[in-house]
């Protein structure tokens, strides 16, 4: 069920492209939460607030590539969005 024009196939390109709507993925959020994280990471470790290591393993481990989405329905609503990475 469409809760907007945007949601609807039908109507989505009157609003928008694909790739404007892509710009807004869930993925591509994720990854710049993911940039600014590590961003800051590698900044407190140049301030010295943590070890470099730190930053490194940070900025290593957070790969978006690692990331899977899926959509959980705990509440009937189906809008509850699960992100796990895996350490692989």
């Amino acid at each position: 069920m469409n809760a907007t024009a945007i949601d609807s196939r039908i109507f989505r390109n009157l609003f928008g492209t694909e790739e404007a709507r892509q710009i807004f993925s869930d993925e591509q959020y994720v990854s710049r939460m993911i940039d600014v994280e590590t961003a800051l990471a590698r900044a407190q470790a140049k301030a010295n607030v943590i070890p470099q290591d730190a930053a490194e393993n940070i900025t290593k481990d957070c790969d978006v590539a690692k990331i899977k989405y899926s959509f959980e329905d705990h509440d009937n609503r189906g809008d509850t969005l699960t992100i796990q990475a895996s350490k692989s």
